[in-house]
């Protein structure tokens, strides 16, 4: 094992006195790589899995935070992926861009999502990330990451929704929106959640799918059944409320500060229950 390869082991596993050990007696580089890392410094790896201590040292020895692995992910991209939240404050407080997007244009809150890190997509999302695809270059907006598995976290999917995230954004390859993602995912809940917040269940995609014929092309057939149904029934006064409600404040942090019984904020955050079927 190489000089690098001890040091980015260090700085996995927290062991500071050792790191210091190598950057002021043997004078490694903070910010070397290996091979099998995929290019990250000895800050992603610290970042990944939550070594404050060695994130607060490289730091102070000028590690920079818009270095990038090769897949461009920054720090601030591992420590979403580990949902680590006193390292997301560390990098933000020290000047992390927080919509930084990797080679694949996915920004730190992305794979928060992609993680299901729920903390940590609350963190970010209250710190400022960007919901939607059209305030950046991504091909895919988080609240497709947030659908996209049968055992999707609901929570996430409703701070997103909260955070006025786009219901009908169309991801640019396939045309599919995150309603369609939802339904080859089988994940009922996100539809019925998506429907409840605008969701349009006749956009079609590159394919010429319905959000329902996108259900039936992935075996999904009693998805399907539920999206046919949720179609030919208007959105619940309710629900019109709610939305009419929420594009007249124009900002869900608005909505917060609403002095209003705790079961009305709720609604108007998406954090209220979704109804059985």
């Amino acid at each position: 094992m190489d000089e690098s390869e001890q040091f980015l082991g260090y700085a996995k596993d927290g062991d500071l006195s050792k790191v210091k050990v190598m950057v002021e007696k043997m004078k490694v580089d903070v910010c070397c790589t290996v091979l099998h890392t995929e290019g990250d410094t000895a800050l992603h790896r610290a970042a990944k899995y939550g070594q404050m201590h060695v994130c607060e040292y490289l730091l102070s020895r000028g590690s920079p935070l818009d270095v990038e692995n090769e897949l461009g992910e920054q720090p601030l991209h591992k420590a979403a992926e580990g949902g680590n939240l006193t390292v997301i404050d560390l990098f933000l407080k020290h000047g992390a861009q927080i919509n930084a997007q990797g080679r694949h244009n996915f920004t730190p809150l992305n794979v928060a999502v992609m993680y299901k890190q729920t903390a940590a997509v609350k963190r970010l999302v209250e710190a400022g990330a960007r919901v939607n695809i059209n305030d950046c270059h991504s091909y895919e907006s988080p609240l497709h990451h947030a659908v996209d598995s049968a055992d999707a976290s609901i929570e996430i999917v409703q701070t997103l929704l909260n955070a006025d995230a786009d219901v009908n954004v169309q991801e640019s390859d396939y045309d599919n929106t995150p309603a369609h993602w939802a339904a080859q995912s089988g994940n009922i809940q996100c539809l019925e959640l998506l429907h409840s917040a605008g969701a349009k269940f006749d956009v079609v995609n590159i394919e010429g799918h319905t959000v329902a014929q996108a259900a039936c092309a992935a075996s999904e057939f009693e998805t399907a059944k539920r999206v046919d149904t949720l179609s030919v029934h208007p959105l619940a006064l309710k629900d019109l409320c709610r939305l009419a409600i929420r594009r007249y404040l124009t900002s869900s942090r608005m909505i917060c500060r609403l002095d209003v019984p705790s079961e009305l904020l709720e609604f108007l955050q998406f954090i209220e229950p979704v109804n059985s079927h």
